[in-house]
């Protein structure tokens, strides 16, 4: 028996419907469930940024950004980026987030982590920051760890990853940088991929060296402020 392909899938085939159809099953199955198919539940602030749940208004913010070719090819999808994001948030698999800059409260990108599939033994994180005035090393830094302290000390996973295309060579220093481990490179559509891999131990010592970060700039902070609802950051 052939495998059936949805009909979002079927329709997004044709350049000019797959806007429209993406639209419509967003109206279709959104509702108010946003925060439950998120999986990501309350907030969490790490210096210039705070992560929150998506709302309905993110979402359809978020989707309409898998129409740009940079972004949906950087995440692997290609042109189909838009209903397959779509498809895989309303199966309820992705733990998805907002990213907020602390400053001034305003949204600035989003992050997805992806549970493990065969050849992936990782929940795989990626994100973006579609607004090049927003892209700094700060922000990409303090998201990722906010990201490794929700899903390595909150939802418990024993190995997270990243993968990041090999001419994007700022996402590639940042993710070295945090202590993530090589794991595996390959061609996808045309671009080679290198993936990156951490454990809880891999966890546990950037959390150290945080620690020591904050203990000698004596800022008298914690390194991470959980939020509950409305997610208003801490200044």
């Amino acid at each position: 028996m052939k495998n059936k392909i949805h009909w979002l899938l079927r329709i997004s085939a044709y350049p000019s419907l797959r806007k429209p159809a993406t639209d419509l099953a967003f109206h279709l199955w959104m509702g108010n469930r946003s925060i439950y198919w998120s999986r990501w539940v309350y907030g969490i602030q790490r210096r210039t940024v705070y992560l929150v749940p998506p709302g309905r208004e993110d979402l359809s913010w978020m989707f309409g950004h898998f129409h740009n070719p940079e972004i949906s090819e950087m995440f692997g999808f290609q042109a189909m980026g838009a209903a397959k994001m779509l498809l895989r948030y309303r199966m309820g698999m992705l733990v998805l987030a907002i990213i907020k800059m602390v400053a001034t409260r305003k949204r600035i990108g989003f992050l997805v982590m992806y549970p493990p599939v065969p050849g992936n033994n990782y929940w795989e994180f990626g994100y973006a920051l579609p607004d090049p005035a927003d892209r700094n090393a700060f922000h990409a830094l303090n998201t990722h760890d906010a990201v490794g302290h929700y899903m390595f000390e909150h939802l418990n996973v024993p190995l997270c990853g990243s993968r990041s295309r090999e001419d994007n060579h700022a996402a590639n220093a940042v993710i070295r940088r945090l202590g993530y481990e090589p794991v595996d490179s390959r061609e996808e559509d045309g671009h080679k991929y290198e993936f990156f891999a951490m454990d809880q131990a891999g966890w546990r010592r950037r959390r150290e060296k945080l620690t020591r970060g904050e203990q000698r700039e004596n800022t008298g902070h914690p390194l991470f402020y959980t939020l509950p609802a409305p997610y208003e950051p801490v200044i």
